[in-house]
């Protein structure tokens, strides 16, 4: 049977795609904050406020460099963790309303951070580490519930918003510095912060009006309350009552298979879970391992490679632009192709890339930091493309139903490790008070790309078009990676209507 194409598919669950469009202002504010640290560290007046002086040139030392850029990830860690306990005890819609409420505290400390006269740097870190708090559990909540409501054939396509209203994000933070860039003073630093506010309040609304994930109901025994949200999430031709029947029998499954319905952070490392939890954790892992560090960085690392901060902000946002254009390109892609490939090709394409601007940084030229802008603008249309999407697909797809939050708050917690090591450390090795590598940084992920080819060849299995129950057969089956591609729906059959008392 020929599948239909991506807009059919989004014609036929208009409701559940637009609660999930919906859902992206939440991934904005992760992109907005992620990108904050680099962005005001390029403008001059907060270079001179929360900087020093090094041989004559105004610059943020690499301490806190290194400290603001993890602070976000160290806050997401724990906010992750405990947005898998809230998820499980009060739902994605009461989840999701915590979080965005604690966001706009968040940014009230950092904004606080520039009336302090006395260490005005770690006031930010700790508005920093806060907002990755908030951050953390805003993003994992969303990512469960959209694995939880769309159907399988729009999991890939509409969780490539991940990473598109995560660029959007950092996009709108990008060209709100580009503005205020030549403000005088405290202004220019103080209205990009300000500006995180409404990211913080779109979340909060949304929350409000969406319907609760109807799995979650299920596994909690509301039946009519969950018959009531897929109503709202389906078109009014629907059938409410397959789609009902169906998540019923995915969860009985797992219930039979766990013979336990209440679950713990314990059973995500137990049996045929804890190899999905690892497949997990090396998704979430993926925009680490491909470079995301260095684009994160964004004017300030492209300064230190030789290019004036105008150009540097200007470069920063064809990069973002080129990454969207991608990610827009990804999600019909993402319909064709599998997901194992789509991780697979570009990271040789993306290890050349990474290795040549390496080569360009041990020559000294004006031309550098020009060569070095194009590398991070081309690295981040690849990965657009096809990794970085991709791995937030396989991170939400390959959790059993019962373990979805409580697997997505340890991806999330691991993501929040990995993205604190790489963000604290990747400042001291191209910044000129430590390391002073500049863009010989590019060898390091030369090197770590190649490693996560072979890391993902023997981990990562194909996941596209898959139904939960199908997944959940595919594991407990204990099929190699390589093996889930071929493996047939026939099967599936076989394996549900064998007798219990059968090995």
């Amino acid at each position: 049977m020929k599948p239909q194409s991506l807009w059919n598919n989004l014609r036929k669950h208009p409701k559940a795609v637009g609660w999930c469009v919906a859902l992206t202002s939440g991934i904005l504010l992760w992109g907005y904050d992620m990108a904050m640290t680099g962005n005001l560290s390029g403008l001059p007046a907060f270079q001179q406020d929360f900087g020093s002086l090094y041989d004559g040139e105004w610059i943020i030392a690499s301490k806190w460099m290194g400290l603001w850029n993890a602070g976000s990830p160290i806050g997401m860690m724990f906010g992750s963790v405990v947005a898998g306990i809230l998820q499980d005890r009060f739902g994605r819609r009461v989840t999701l309303m915590i979080g965005s409420a604690c966001s706009a505290i968040a940014v009230a400390v950092i904004f606080a951070s520039t009336f302090t006269e006395s260490a005005p740097q770690a006031t930010f870190l700790v508005g920093k580490i806060l907002q990755g708090f908030t951050v953390g559990i805003v993003v994992c909540t969303i990512q469960t519930y959209m694995s939880e409501v769309l159907p399988s054939v729009l999991r890939g396509p509409v969780l490539a918003f991940f990473p598109l209203f995560f660029l959007l994000g950092q996009l709108i933070s990008a060209i709100i510095a580009l503005v205020q860039e030549d403000v005088p003073g405290k202004s220019s630093y103080r209205m990009c912060i300000v500006s995180e506010w409404p990211f913080s309040a779109i979340p909060l609304l949304v929350a409000i009006l969406m319907p609760e994930s109807p799995v979650h109901l299920i596994r909690k025994g509301r039946l009519d309350d969950a018959v009531k949200e897929q109503r709202r999430l389906e078109k009014s031709q629907g059938n409410t009552s397959a789609s009902i029947r169906e998540i019923q029998t995915m969860v009985k499954h797992e219930q039979e298979a766990a013979q336990s319905d209440r679950a713990k952070y314990i059973e995500v490392f137990k049996g045929t879970d804890r190899r999905r939890t690892i497949i997990a954790v090396l998704g979430s892992i993926l925009p680490q391992l491909f470079g995301l560090p260095i684009l994160g960085d964004g004017p300030y690392f492209l300064q230190k490679a030789g290019m004036d901060s105008d150009n540097s902000l200007i470069f920063l946002i064809t990069g973002v632009v080129a990454g969207i254009i991608g990610n827009v390109i990804s999600m019909w892609i993402l319909t064709v192709v599998g997901r194992r490939k789509l991780i697979l090709a570009p990271l040789i394409p993306l290890a050349v890339l990474w290795g040549a601007m390496g080569v360009a940084g041990c020559f000294k030229s004006v031309v550098t930091g020009w060569y070095v802008g194009i590398t991070t603008n081309l690295v981040a249309l690849i990965v657009a493309l096809s990794i970085w999407p991709t791995s937030f697909v396989v991170t939400a797809e390959v959790s059993s139903l019962r373990l979805r939050a409580k697997t997505q708050g340890i991806a999330w917690a691991t993501n929040g490790v990995m993205n604190f090591l790489f963000s604290y450390v990747t400042p001291f090795i191209y910044n000129t008070d430590a390391g002073n590598l500049k863009s010989k940084i590019g060898f390091v992920w030369f090197a770590i790309c190649l490693l996560t080819w072979v890391s993902c060849y023997f981990v990562v299995p194909e996941m596209c078009g898959r139904t939960p129950l199908e997944l959940d057969l595919m594991f407990e089956q204990g099929l190699k990676a390589k093996e889930f591609r071929a493996w047939s729906s026939h099967d599936a059959i076989i394996l549900t209507e064998k007798p219990k008392n059968e090995n």
